[in-house]
């Protein structure tokens, strides 16, 4: 009978393999309820003969998530006529009597 691959899993690392990849699946589902946006986690297992004793396998786990990117945030300005950046459009009227509060007089007020 054959060992089913989760038993080898759980026993690589004394299950640290298994309990990262949990606490990996978690943080990615987070971040794709969070963005939107999807991610991966990748398990890799690794086999190869073990070189100090005859018939024996070294075997290595490793767990890597690709999570996705938080949305940057972005805000508007508007372009110069001397290419510079303005929060105000230079197109736009002023109406008389009123103003933008800047925060420094917001936070004084």
């Amino acid at each position: 009978m054959k060992k089913a691959f989760t038993q080898t899993l759980m026993e690589l690392r004394g299950g640290a393999v298994v309990e990262e990849a949990t606490n990996e699946l978690n943080t990615l589902v987070a971040m794709v309820r969070d963005t939107g946006k999807a991610g991966k986690i990748t398990i890799t297992v690794e086999v190869k003969p073990f070189a100090k004793v005859q018939d024996a396998l070294e075997v290595t786990g490793k767990v890597v998530a690709t999570l996705p990117k938080e949305k940057e945030s972005a805000e508007v300005f508007f372009p110069t006529v001397e290419n510079n950046l303005s929060r105000h459009s230079e197109r736009q009227t002023k109406l008389p009597g009123t103003s933008l509060a800047d925060s420094s007089s917001a936070a004084h007020g």
